[in-house]
């Protein structure tokens, strides 16, 4: 009940945001977009993912690679926003945060598919986590850019896997949990903000929390990962309704054994709410714990 009034409220403001929202070139660092297709339910769907190239890109170098995606309603270039990318230029000219390459996609096949309720939406969180990612958005910008993916393929982005991370705000933490548990082969580290997982239910993070923490550990040990094998960096504001269906799930998934407080971390941004200033700080906290033995 909190997270629904709360996803709801949280959308109003961020489509108050949005206007501001214009994706742009910073002076240290460039914005570019991708074209690519993809398929869903028998029809092919043309689509655009936003790139943040760091300071100095250089072709000739591997670079750490993050997927991001958004909340109910919004668009990919919703996490890309100056603020964010000001923020992320600043924090890597200081050395708080590796330079990285960072894609923020939008699971929506297109914006006629954007529904009157967000719950509506994790039929395609499911899908994006399961199909698309690697069947068609991962080739289209792994084949332009230099990952660690020693061939653009299955192969290498399995061989690249602790060098590549997804995360995601609202309904894109729910779209992150399903990454968990379908693509850890392909990702090392995972970045859910405001949002609990799916899998069992809608809201069933704190609805059923037990049942939804196991069925994340037996995907996990299903794949045959180990605790050392990932890490999770899950956030939320501490007055964001979502709270509450995150905090029972984060707690019964340390109660097992895969998980623990090194693998699985959980911060709480104090004052905090359903919005684009608190996915800013969540963010720039989860980066400064990113790729740190990479």
């Amino acid at each position: 009940m909190y997270e629904k009034i709360w996803i709801l409220l949280g959308a109003v403001v961020v489509l108050l945001f949005i206007p501001q929202m214009k994706v742009y070139a910073a002076k240290s660092s460039r914005i570019e977009t991708v074209d690519y297709t993809t398929i869903y339910q028998g029809k092919t769907y043309h689509k655009q993912a936003y790139v943040y190239l760091p300071e100095n890109y250089n072709k000739n170098q591997n670079y750490n690679i993050l997927y991001l995606t958004h909340g109910y309603s919004m668009g990919a270039q919703d996490l890309l926003n100056k603020n964010i990318v000001n923020q992320l230029n600043y924090n890597i000219r200081n050395g708080q945060i590796k330079p990285q390459i960072i894609v923020s996609v939008t699971y929506y096949p297109s914006r006629s598919f954007v529904p009157d309720n967000y719950e509506k939406d994790v039929t395609l969180n499911r899908y994006f986590a399961k199909v698309e990612l690697s069947r068609y958005l991962m080739p289209a910008i792994e084949g332009r850019y230099n990952t660690y993916a020693s061939t653009n393929t299955t192969k290498g982005y399995i061989g690249s896997r602790k060098y590549r991370a997804f995360g995601g705000f609202s309904m894109g933490a729910i779209t992150t949990w399903f990454v968990l548990e379908y693509d850890l082969k392909y990702f090392s580290e995972f970045v859910p903000m405001a949002g609990d997982s799916w899998t069992v239910e809608n809201d069933g993070g704190g609805i059923a929390p037990k049942a939804t923490a196991q069925k994340l550990a037996k995907a996990i040990t299903k794949q045959e990962y180990k605790e050392n094998d990932f890490s999770i960096y899950a956030s939320v504001g501490s007055d964001d309704g979502t709270r509450f269906s995150m905090s029972p799930q984060i707690k019964s998934m340390w109660k097992l054994a895969i998980f623990n407080q090194d693998n699985l971390q959980y911060w709480l941004d104090k004052g905090g709410n359903h919005d684009m200033a608190s996915v800013i700080k969540q963010l720039i906290h989860a980066e400064k714990q990113l790729f740190k033995e990479r």
